[in-house]
């Protein structure tokens, strides 16, 4: 289980996910991307990190937005 999370935490995906969200934080606190373009920018951004694995991985799921491994 534990090998499992570091993987996880230590995958190319997650960490840009991380670094983006970060970003778009530190960019909305200072004033520099407006609400709307926040939600809109972090909705994208946790769309595409968890449709990507079914998506890798067969594609359909059957249609009830779960993925079991």
């Amino acid at each position: 289980m534990r090998e499992r999370f570091f993987s996880k935490i230590t995958s190319g995906k997650f960490i840009m996910t991380v670094a983006i969200t970060i970003t778009l934080c530190v960019l909305a606190l200072q004033g520099k991307v407006g609400t709307e373009d926040f939600m809109k920018l972090a909705l994208i951004v946790a769309y595409a990190y968890f449709t990507k694995d079914s998506m890798q991985n067969g594609g359909s799921n059957g249609g009830n937005g779960t993925n079991i491994h």
